[in-house]
């Protein structure tokens, strides 16, 4: 399944992968963040990330970003 809270997912990404869509419009809480992070422990859902970059990086990440080209999540990594 393809899951966007972005904007709906393309019918035509979906029909590439054999896999469903779903629209999802939901307010940002401690609560679902904890839940979604049970499904993804569970590998019950599992994101996509396109790209990982350092914090020295995070001028190349927004780049990336705003390329349109970016089909997974990017991950900046501030450990």
């Amino acid at each position: 399944m393809l899951v966007s809270v972005v904007e709906p997912p393309s019918d035509e990404v979906a029909k590439e992968h054999d896999v469903r869509t779903a629209f999802v419009f939901i307010e940002p809480s401690a609560r679902i963040l904890g839940e979604l992070n049970a499904l993804v422990e569970s590998d019950q859902l599992r994101p996509v990330i396109e790209h990982r970059f350092p914090l020295e990086k995070i001028v190349e990440a927004h780049e990336q970003s705003q390329s349109g080209r970016t089909r997974g999540k990017i991950i900046i990594d501030v450990s």
